[in-house]
Parts: C-alpha cells; structure tokens; sequence
C-alpha cells in the first residue's frame, strides 16, 4: 500500500524544511529578476532552485496562477512543499523498507554472531547466531501502522543449527532481551 506506516511528523518537518527553501528560492529568483542579485555563489543557486520548487503547482497549471493573482500564486508554492514533503516522506519510507530486507541466508552458513533478517513477501526470518549455533525466528510484515514486522517469538523453542538443540528458559530470555535491543537499535517497529 502506497500510504502505510504514513510518519507525519517526517512530512511535516520535509514540508517545513520545504517552505524554508522555497521562501529563499523565491527572494533569490525575485532578486535575479530585479538584477539585484550578488555573485554569491548560494544566491544563485538559490535562484536556479526556483525553477525547480515551482514545479508541479506553477508548472502545470501556470495559466491558473497567473488569472488567480498572489493569492492564488502563493497557495501554488505552499502546495508544491506539501508535494516536496510528501515525497520526502515517502521516499524515506521505502529506504527504510528496503533496509529491513537483506540478503538471503541458508542455514549452516558461516554467519557473524548476532542477528541477520531476511523477507520474502510478507513473511521472513530473523536469524540469531551465538557460539556456531543459529536461531531461527518467524516474522511477518505488519498490516497495522504502528509496527513494521511481526515476530513470532514464543514460537522459537530450538536451535536449529547445526543440530537441533532444546533452547533452555534462561538461553530464550537472553535472546528476547538482545532482540529487543537489536530491534531498537535498527529501529524495527515490531510486535513480539
């Protein structure tokens, strides 16, 4: 879905940061139009900016904007900072998505202690490796917006590598706690 797990606080401070721009943008390309503008290297490029912040408010509808007045015009750069914002925001979305997924990894392979998460669809798994032995977690991508994945942990009962093995009360709180810090410090919205 194109608007889940939607951070409006990310689009709010893209918008913001957004507006601050187009505002500088606009007083430099106002200043080149005048020829007031310095040779400030930054005031130029803000005044090359323009061009691009206009867009797509002033771009696509530029008759409208130009019959409408200042009222009008000024709605017209507010809208593309939402537009900026939005993007923003979702661009980051899938980045972080894309960072959850990593490579794929079979068991019996010589992996790094610690933990290792792949996603194919909707499901996956979270791979735990201490001592040459390795853990395998079952997770699911979440429907609901405050979580990332699903972690079926009270499901996990032996390692599984390189020989099943009981995983004993205090081993499956050792791993709980870690996981949960390793989730922090990822920072993976998950239910476990």
């Amino acid at each position: 879905m194109l608007f889940s797990n939607f951070n409006k606080k990310k689009f709010f401070i893209a918008t913001a940061i957004f507006g601050i721009l187009t505002l500088l943008a606009f007083i430099a390309a106002s200043a080149k139009d005048e020829g007031t503008i310095s040779t400030n290297p930054i005031e130029i490029t803000l005044a090359k900016l323009f061009s691009v912040l206009r867009f797509p408010a002033h771009t696509l509808l530029w008759k409208l904007n130009n019959q409408g007045g200042a009222v009008v015009y000024y709605a017209g750069l507010l809208l593309n900072c939402f537009f900026y914002g939005l993007l923003t925001e979702r661009i980051f979305y899938f980045i972080r998505k894309k960072t959850i997924r990593q490579e794929e990894i079979t068991p019996g392979t010589n992996l790094k202690t610690g933990f290792h998460i792949t996603s194919k669809g909707r499901e996956g798994k979270i791979y735990y490796v201490e001592n040459k032995k390795m853990l395998e977690i079952y997770l699911e991508v979440s429907g609901v917006p405050q979580f990332d994945i699903l972690i079926y942990f009270d499901a996990v009962e032996n390692w599984t590598s390189p020989n099943i093995q009981k995983l004993t009360l205090k081993e499956k709180s050792e791993v709980k706690e870690k996981l949960i810090n390793w989730l922090k410090a990822k920072k993976i919205r998950a239910e476990l």
